[in-house]
């Protein structure tokens, strides 16, 4: 983590830090989501702003290490403790562990100002013992006697479920190389718009602007934003867009003057690469289950300049008659996440015991999707989960069930042409992501 320097009015920062993470621990809430609202309503300086942040984050990044040692340095139960306690806790062992530029004492002293302004006084010499016992350990997670799971879920910070999940699917190595990549600042991807400009002279656009963005080697019209880049106005030029995603995008193959159906598609970023992949000619329907999201759609799609994007409300995993027959269809399910722990860390700790369900509902979706697809037509299924009863799984049921489809070998980025592929960090550069093509037969059913 890049050091914040912090300033006299850090106190607020650091309360507003942890009434984030005790909000997102009690209420399951996304970070980004909590983070911002809070922000927006603290007052705080800019300042002060990217200091909460980075605790915040910070924080939840490192959560189960922290825990770990809190646990030991405590001998208590983090679930035993007081919230207030917990997230004060928290917040303070991230500043001790995680972040050079805090002093030790400004992290202590204000853990223990703090469970004076929160309500828990009775706990401010317990938060201070428990804290110094931290700087006696080395400020580190002592590793010594773990092992497999247990170790992996320790260092990496990662639930040991999720950590089971990654190691069926991907192997000791690859668990071990993604979950290293999933700890640091992710890197920040646009797609270049083309409808408005070329790549190059977005470039030039960002160096006017004394943003430093530097294109992708091997996906086109993609820019990885990097010093000086703020989420400012850019005139509709570019939306940001990881390079997975935009993979996914550009493997429905659409073209100028096709039919096209995005069945999951707020807030619209695959919907929008497919847009300008079609020059904005023909007809995209991009749809969500939740009618508010729509807005995200439609908005997105006004500031770039896109005319032949339709948004709509619609169950993905129910028919609808109202639907025609499609050239391209995307079915960028709801799914597990566990693809995207550098940008959104609460992922890893969430309570894994109901994702049957969630196979249930992302397989109605696949094949209901599919009875809207032309003859000759592609469907594309994606997730941003590594999980493989989320991914292969589903794809060999579909075509096991499904006889008038057959596997396509659509995935023409990064290798030779595929039917489906699971991209990691280390390939591409961008978030963990599956993606798998089917065509339909020219003899099968409309």
């Amino acid at each position: 983590m890049q050091p914040v320097k912090e300033n006299k009015t850090c106190v607020t920062a650091r309360e507003v830090a942890v009434k984030a993470i005790i909000r997102v621990d009690n209420d399951g809430g996304y970070s980004n989501i909590v983070v911002e609202k809070l922000l927006r309503s603290s007052g705080l300086d800019s300042r002060d702003i990217a200091f909460a942040s980075a605790i915040v984050y910070g924080t939840l990044e490192h959560l189960v290490t922290i825990d770990y040692m809190l646990e030991f340095c405590s001998g208590r139960k983090i679930s035993q403790m007081q919230p207030e306690v917990a997230g004060i806790l928290r917040t303070a062992a991230c500043q001790l562990m995680y972040m050079s530029s805090v002093p030790e004492s400004a992290a202590v002293n204000e853990a223990v100002e703090l469970t004076r302004k929160m309500k828990a006084a009775k706990a401010s010499g317990f938060v201070n013992a428990v804290l110094r016992s931290l700087i006696r350990q080395g400020k580190k997670a002592d590793l010594n006697g773990l092992s497999g799971v247990k170790r992996l879920s320790v260092e990496y910070s990662c639930s040991k479920d999720a950590v089971r999940i990654y190691l069926s699917a991907l192997g000791d190595a690859a668990t071990k190389e993604f979950l290293e990549d999933s700890l640091g600042k992710p890197p920040v991807y646009a797609r270049v718009n083309t409808l408005k400009n070329t790549t190059e002279e977005f470039l030039e656009y960002c160096e006017s602007r004394g943003v430093t963005a530097v294109p992708h080697s091997i996906v086109p019209n993609c820019v990885e934003l990097r010093e000086g880049f703020t989420a400012s106005n850019y005139e509709g030029r570019m939306h940001i867009q990881d390079v997975s995603s935009q993979i996914c995008a550009i493997t429905v193959d659409a073209k100028p003057g096709m039919k096209v159906l995005d069945v999951c598609g707020a807030p619209g970023g695959k919907a929008f690469t497919i847009a300008e992949t079609m020059e904005n000619n023909g007809s995209l329907i991009c749809c969500d289950l939740h009618q508010n999201r729509l807005s995200l759609i439609r908005s997105g799609a006004e500031k770039l300049g896109i005319t032949c994007i339709e948004a709509m409300q619609n169950d993905a995993s129910k028919p609808n008659d109202k639907f025609e027959s499609y050239d391209r269809i995307l079915c960028d399910v709801p799914c597990s996440g566990l693809g995207v722990i550098r940008r959104k860390p609460e992922i890893k700790y969430k309570n894994l015991d109901s994702l049957e369900e969630l196979y249930n509902i992302q397989y109605k979706i696949l094949e209901t999707s599919s009875k809207y697809l032309k003859k000759d037509g592609l469907l594309v299924y994606s997730t941003c989960t590594l999980n493989k009863k989320e991914n292969g799984e589903i794809v060999e049921r579909f075509l096991a069930e499904n006889p008038d489809f057959e596997p396509h070998n659509g995935v023409l980025i990064g290798g030779e042409p595929r039917s489906s592929a699971t991209f990691l960090p280390k390939d591409m550069g961008g978030d963990g992501f599956f993606i798998a093509v089917f065509r339909r037969k020219q003899n099968g059913a409309n």
